[in-house]
């Protein structure tokens, strides 16, 4: 009997744990669990960006036969009402003047709203404009997508008058002047590279961390990013100087441990081409005389010279053997003439 009991107390003791056992199983437990959150959050974050990414590629093929069918961008819609509001998504201001206050968040103080929108112009994306549902005007991180556009692209080219080049006319050859550019920078480590230097438009998710940004049922924003390349992205950057917003946007930034903007833009020419809007690059006489009838060619009377995609333009007589014919050209694609007949000499 002795013996039975000591084996019996032994086997108690084998399947009793220790407090630092316990211990240890614990922490393990703890990693286990810290790990398997950490990695859910990463991958629940990973997917609100793919949503976001998707999103944007959605807006911009909407962007795309908006032009398409209207010849020009649409202005933003108001990045400060709530989504209850009838006019949630819906583009608010004039084409090609965007400067409706309504559309807009009010400027920094003691800038004045024409000064603040002299040129790009800042706000929601006008999701039911371009024929998609107001849930598309939102990111993966329930905030409003930001649409900053330049507003010259916002108006409607008359394509049955001759082109006026004093406007871009969503032209390649006419977004020369900085004020008209959207510059996107990609910051490689100590390196800075222009990805676009003529971007028409751009889209900015604030990300994750949802600095800056609009959220959906919300008329004010987040508190700002302390991040120098998120604050670039950000309306107090584009209304702080009272010279225009501010024309920067960022990308990437390697050297940054809090940025995580979600960004796409575009330009005029490669809109044209992944669209086929060859017909809105218009073609510019720049000047020549053998088709501008009027004894000194100026920027002023030359307009009457310039054509649209696919127009014949006829110039003047020919002379000597050729009497009998005309300078002829033809608009063709990307704003580039087509010579159908040149004089020859007498």
């Amino acid at each position: 009997m002795v013996l039975f009991k000591q084996e019996n107390m032994l086997k108690k003791k084998r399947t009793a744990y220790s407090l630092l056992e316990l211990s240890i199983v614990i922490v393990i437990i703890s990693i286990l669990i810290t790990g398997a959150m950490t990695t859910a959050v990463g991958n629940i974050s990973n997917a609100k960006s793919k949503v976001t990414k998707d999103k944007l590629q959605a807006i911009y093929k909407a962007l795309g036969n908006f032009v398409a069918t209207n010849g020009r961008l649409p202005c933003p819609a108001s990045i400060i009402l709530l989504k209850s509001d009838v006019n949630y998504g819906t583009s608010a201001a004039t084409p090609g003047d965007c400067s409706a206050s309504v559309a807009y968040p009010p400027p920094a103080s003691g800038v004045s709203q024409s000064s603040v929108y002299s040129n790009l112009v800042f706000g929601m994306v006008p999701a039911v404009t371009l024929g998609l549902s107001k849930d598309m005007a939102e990111d993966g991180f329930e905030d409003k997508i930001a649409y900053v556009v330049s507003k010259n692209f916002t108006a409607s080219a008359n394509l049955s008058a001759s082109p006026n080049f004093t406007q871009t006319n969503f032209s390649i050859n006419t977004v020369t002047n900085s004020n008209n550019n959207i510059f996107v920078i990609e910051n490689s480590g100590s390196s800075t590279i222009y990805s676009a230097t003529n971007g028409v438009f751009v889209l900015i998710s604030y990300g994750p961390n949802k600095k800056g940004a609009y959220g959906i049922n919300s008329t004010t924003r987040n508190a700002a990013s302390s991040d120098g390349y998120e604050i670039e992205n950000g309306i107090e950057d584009m209304a702080a100087g009272g010279g225009g917003i501010e024309r920067d946007f960022y990308s990437v930034a390697r050297n940054s441990d809090t940025f995580d903007d979600i960004i796409l833009y575009s330009n005029p020419g490669q809109m044209v081409a992944e669209f086929d809007l060859y017909r809105l690059l218009p073609c510019n006489n720049n000047l020549d005389a053998n088709y501008n009838t009027n004894v000194t060619p100026t920027a002023a009377n030359d307009l009457a010279w310039n054509a649209w995609f696919g127009q014949v333009v006829y110039g003047k007589p020919c002379t000597g053997s050729d009497f009998d014919k005309n300078y002829v050209k033809k608009c063709g694609a990307a704003g580039t003439w087509i010579v159908m007949n040149t004089c020859t000499l007498p």
